[in-house]
């Protein structure tokens, strides 16, 4: 299967029922948060994979199988309210899952920033195969400086719930289906920034 911007791989067993076997090499990977993060999530009502078997010596995973259906084509004007409630309820019940340290790290400019990068690292680099020039990545930091510092200032969870919220409204109503067919269409990175950049800063006015 897919992989996503670590170092885990994902392999869909042929079994009854279905069962996904992860990869998860110690050295890169955090195999114990991860776990405690999932625990904490389902405690709380949100729904993640159920976790039936975990090897933390040699990386292994054994999760539930959430099965081959995507979101994308199950819109239509009929079932498009009803899901992105369902998106925005689940958003909320994340903001308000209880901060224990020991289990959610405190989001430090540091932190943030890491997490910001993979914009360019990974959905940029790996995913589109887009290379940044220095221009755009003085571009990328410059904001990325100012999500921070508002971020930091006015309140993490507020901040994050309505970046989240307003940019999956702010796509919908564009009617933004293939981000990748976006950036081909319109002007290619400076485009896709463009539309990026718009919806963050909107949020945060």
């Amino acid at each position: 299967l897919a992989g996503d911007a670590g170092f885990r791989r994902y392999f869909r067993l042929n079994t009854q029922p279905s069962l996904i076997a992860v990869d998860s090499p110690p050295a890169q990977e955090n195999n114990p948060a991860y776990v405690s993060v999932a625990m904490a999530l389902q405690a709380q009502g949100i729904r993640t994979p159920i976790i039936y078997a975990v090897d933390f010596t040699r990386g292994f995973l054994l999760l539930e199988d959430f099965g081959y259906d995507l979101l994308q084509p199950l819109l239509n004007e009929n079932s498009l309210g009803e899901y992105y409630q369902q998106a925005e309820s689940t958003l909320l019940a994340l903001q308000q899952t209880a901060p224990k340290a020991q289990i959610f790290p405190v989001y430090d400019a540091l932190r943030l920033h890491a997490e910001m990068a993979l914009f360019g690292d990974w959905f940029l680099g790996e995913m589109l195969g887009i290379s940044l020039d220095r221009n755009e990545i003085s571009l990328l930091d410059t904001v990325f400086d100012v999500l921070m510092i508002r971020s930091i200032t006015a309140g993490r969870e507020r901040v994050a719930l309505k970046i989240k919220v307003v940019t999956i409204t702010a796509i919908n109503e564009l009617e933004i289906v293939d981000i990748t067919k976006y950036f081909k269409l319109n002007n290619g990175l400076s485009g896709l920034l463009e539309l990026l950049f718009t919806v963050i800063f909107a949020s945060l006015g």
